[in-house]
């Protein structure tokens, strides 16, 4: 785990063969991004580059050999990156500038991951950010508000008064005070 010796709020992009990360997820998914969350994200920002081109993610040795396969084959692939591929991370991690709030605004946008897909063509890969289970620590994602129309103050308290008061009738019974007692009670609880 080489990031525990970064320098503080470095970034660690990790460069992920294919299908490491993508089909055998669990394990790259729980280490090093949780490692970064756990931390608050001041230890250091996790951003992944998930190359799925066969092309540029060849077989391992061993997968070659027919030794190894599952996620320790996905994992000892080989990744052969052209320029622009690296370039494109390596400039959104410049813009976050060792901020932890622009980082999770990176986060909350689900732009911490790029997917090189066959072809080569490069995209964000919002589903494997998502995949990571990261939330943001000090960004509140943005939620929609209900809106309650034209109810007032007055009939948004009687309609809450009133509910609380039928649910304290039927709990409490006969034992309730007299004011909020009513002839079906009395029927209810047999004195009718």
């Amino acid at each position: 785990m080489n990031a525990a010796f970064m320098p503080r709020l470095s970034s660690l992009l990790e460069v992920r063969p294919r299908e490491f990360g993508t089909k055998h997820a669990g394990w790259p998914n729980m280490w090093q991004p949780m490692v970064a969350h756990q931390s608050k994200f001041e230890r250091f920002f996790f951003w992944a580059l998930a190359v799925e081109d066969p092309e540029l993610s060849p077989p391992g040795d061993q997968e070659k050999a027919g030794i190894e396969g599952g996620p320790f084959a996905a994992r000892d692939r080989h990744v052969h990156l052209k320029w622009p591929m690296i370039m494109t991370p390596l400039e959104s991690i410049l813009q976050v500038k060792g901020s932890v709030e622009l980082y999770e605004e990176r986060l909350v946008k689900n732009e911490l991951v790029w997917m090189v897909e066959p072809g080569g063509r490069m995209r964000f890969a919002p589903e494997l950010t998502e995949a990571m289970h990261m939330k943001p620590w000090r960004i509140l994602p943005t939620k929609p508000r209900r809106m309650l129309g034209k109810l007032t103050t007055a009939d948004a308290l009687g309609t809450s008064l009133g509910s609380l008061q039928s649910r304290l009738q039927s709990a409490l019974g006969p034992w309730l005070p007299a004011y909020f007692k009513s002839e079906q009670d009395d029927w209810r609880w047999g004195r009718g």
